[in-house]
């Protein structure tokens, strides 16, 4: 029985109009890992534009009759119609998982028209929490193997609802994710638009079953008669199923499939795999890594921790987690992957910006699990670190790519979907997902970067004026013990603060120190957070660390606690400033216009200057400043106060520091902020500067009336200007 679902033709004309605007990828790669993942703007149609044409498509749409046709072209997926048996989707859907319908009819239209029916085809409900939503998860079992989107033939196939995902996407890049990387065995599907009855139920992700078969098939290819397939999955879940047991650390392991269907074969495999995997565990908690190797397949694991550390999947070991072992002398593997509704940083029903992107999944709750165990010894730690480099990060980085790329193919499909189903907006939760995974690239590059760190005594500024011991744990981690009072460095995650506490058995105390680049970025092992003075932040910022050998430079006059302690200590790390003196910064101390251009400069990256024209008299080549001057000339920061002179020596206002930044910004539109200064008259040339300051939280004035733009700029003033429009901090706004 076919179905109507034809589009008028002023639909799909205003639809060729605005799909003309789309581009082919919104998103470009950077090659440099400390940079990241840059972007351009995405170039979705809005949600609200497609809204607006689909009202318009549902008044004037003719009624749906028993013998039209679907339009195929409408939504750029293939199209699936299940016609069932003598019974109706919604008891199918008030059901449970276990009942199965047969004799069911199945027309397969893929996204060049044509069409391909099957008949006597099953169909049942399956999922666990999933079930439970309003839009359900399907498996359809054909009669014989069956071949869709060149995935390889398999009787049964299962179509993923991905209800609480308003972008559709999360099990698809993750498992994009796991086969970049190599993982044996991943479920990649194809995306479809789903109609039961005739009724359009919405967009369903198609892919193959996790089960036991011929690889090429998608299956898990084990020979052996006691081979199993395990799933270690919540104990409410667990004592559902026919053969389960509990490991003697608590996770609850089930039978989900075996070679052999013989109980006199099957149940005493699985008992082999629960003692041999009790076995691994107790070794993980030892450490005795050649006992590790002997007994499990080490890649697999180090390639699972990275896909689950790459999304921060929250199911994380305790539910849908599958491990194999092909009879009794094979190690165990681990995988296949699947299920990642709650990876992405998101939760069910749930915004991805509800959940960090910059801690590592083995944080808290999470860290006794033997996964999390594993990833603290040093030898794990150095692969997952080698393979993060060698293939890892690329992966990820095309990831980014991949979610745009999706996104245009299937972004009619889910505008529909997520109408008809009221989810959020499918553009915003596209982007959200980009920008999460750009920030959690960034995260892996520091926390995965592999580098060197000796144990020793080591200055580390913000944290005292004397060396500190920094010791190594058994595991890749240090512990930051200050000599004086023999307490240990310690994250307090709730505010974000650090202290010093007695105790040596948190591990809150325990941190990791990355070099990338020349520059040492500090890590809690619990939290995530980075270190940032006494500080945790979100910001992946680097520390200035320098050996007690070294005679590391701080400063007398720049004491912990004032607003220009970070900043000037930003700049000294960056080579911005080197002070005064070797031991004072002078922060009281007025800025001269040479000093604050010089300071912008060296912020840039010290930029050689193109020209080698000197426009000003009062400027001589060799002088500290010449090239900084020559540098804001040509780029228009400054035009010097007159056609001949810069005058250097001349003090800086707060006018003309912002005015600086704005120009070395190249200008940028301001916004529709409403200024209150009333020193800053409309027409000035700090006018605009001032404004965009303001929106920018680089300052909000003197007052809330005034910016005071002719008082001279103190030295502390200038670096804290220039670290907040370099940094973008939070807090102690000038």
């Amino acid at each position: 029985m076919g179905f109507k679902h034809k589009r008028i033709s002023a639909f799909l004309t205003s639809l060729t109009l605005i799909l003309g605007m789309f581009s082919t990828s919104a998103f470009a790669s950077e090659a440099s890992c400390n940079a990241g993942y840059e972007a351009e703007e995405a170039g979705y149609i809005s949600d609200e534009v497609y809204a607006d044409v689909y009202e318009s498509e549902e008044e004037n749409a003719e009624v749906c009759t028993a013998d039209n046709e679907i339009d195929f072209s409408d939504n750029g997926v293939a199209v699936l119609e299940i016609t069932l048996n003598g019974v109706s989707l919604d008891t199918v859907n008030s059901g449970t998982t276990d009942t199965k319908y047969t004799g069911n009819t199945v027309k397969f239209t893929d996204t060049e028209g044509i069409t391909t029916e099957y008949e006597d085809v099953e169909l049942k409900g399956r999922g666990n929490s999933t079930w439970s939503m309003k839009k359900k998860p399907y498996q359809i079992k054909f009669s014989s193997k069956e071949e869709f989107f060149g995935l390889g033939a398999s009787k049964k196939w299962v179509l993923l609802a991905n209800y609480a995902d308003p972008t559709l996407m999360r099990n698809d890049i993750a498992q994009y994710i796991a086969s970049g990387i190599g993982m044996p065995y991943t479920y990649c599907g194809e995306y479809v638009d789903l109609y039961v009855d005739g009724e359009y139920i919405g967009n369903y992700y198609m892919c193959h079953k996790v089960e036991i078969g011929k690889k090429s098939s998608g299956g898990v290819a084990l020979s052996d008669e006691a081979g199993v397939l395990i799933e270690c999955d919540l104990m409410e879940r667990a004592v559902q199923e026919d053969v389960f047991g509990p490991s003697n650390n608590g996770n609850y392991l089930v039978l989900k499939e075996s070679v052999s269907e013989d109980a006199d074969v099957y149940k005493p495999a699985f008992r082999a795999f629960v003692d041999a995997y009790d076995k691994l565990e107790a070794d993980i908690a030892a450490g005795d890594w050649d006992a590790i190797c002997e007994e499990a397949d080490i890649e697999s694991f180090v390639q699972y921790y990275l896909v689950t550390e790459c999304v921060m999947n929250e199911d994380f070991v305790a539910s849908s987690f599958y491990m194999y072992k092909d009879g009794y002398d094979d190690v165990i593997h681990c995988g296949p992957c699947w299920d990642y509704d709650l990876a992405f940083g998101c939760n069910l029903g749930t915004a991805i910006a509800d959940f960090p992107d910059n801690v590592s999944i083995t944080y808290s709750e999470r860290e006794n699990q033997f996964l999390s165990k594993l990833s603290r010894l040093p030898e794990f730690r150095q692969l997952v670190e080698e393979e993060y480099a060698s293939t890892c990060r690329e992966v990820l980085v095309n990831a980014i790519d991949r979610v745009s790329e999706r996104a245009q193919e299937i972004r009619l499909s889910a505008f529909e979907n997520n109408s008809k189903w009221s989810r959020d907006s499918f553009t915003a939760s596209v982007n959200e997902m980009i920008t999460w995974l750009k920030n959690r690239l960034s995260f892996m590059d520091h926390y995965y970067a592999v580098s060197e760190f000796e144990a020793g005594e080591y200055y580390i500024a913000g944290l005292s004026t004397s060396p500190l011991n920094v010791v190594e744990n058994a595991y890749g981690s240090f512990s930051i013990i200050d000599p004086g009072t023999g307490k240990y460095l310690t994250a307090v995650k709730t505010d974000r603060t650090t202290e010093w506490q007695s105790s040596n058995s948190l591990s809150t105390q325990e941190w990791f120190f990355k070099v990338v680049d020349g520059e040492t970025f500090i890590f809690n092992r619990q939290t995530g957070f980075a270190l940032k003075g006494t500080a945790l932040t979100d910001e992946q910022c680097s520390m200035i660390v320098s050996s007690a050998d070294e005679d590391m430079q701080t400063f007398e006059d720049v004491a912990p606690g004032t607003y220009y302690y970070k900043p000037v200590y930003w700049a000294l790390q960056h080579n911005i400033t080197t002070g005064t003196s070797k031991t004072t910064f002078s922060p009281e101390s007025s800025c001269i216009r040479c000093q604050v251009v010089t300071f912008l400069w060296r912020a840039n990256g010290c930029p050689e200057p193109e020209t080698t024209e000197n426009p000003f008299t009062d400027i001589n080549e060799g002088s500290f400043y010449y090239k900084a001057v020559l540098w804001a000339y040509e780029n228009n920061i400054t035009t010097g106060t007159s056609k001949t002179t810069f005058s250097p020596l001349e003090k800086c206002t707060r006018a003309q520091i912002v005015t600086f930044l704005y120009r070395a910004e190249g200008c940028p539109e301001t916004g529709s902020t409403v200024m209150n200064f009333q020193d800053v008259p409309s027409g000035s040339y700090y006018y605009e500067p001032v404004k965009w300051a303001l929106e920018n939280s680089i300052t909000t004035g003197t007052s809330s009336t005034t910016f005071s733009p002719d008082t001279l700029c103190l030295r502390s003033h200038v670096v804290t200007f220039l670290y907040r429009a370099f940094m973008i901090p939070e807090e102690n706004i000038l």
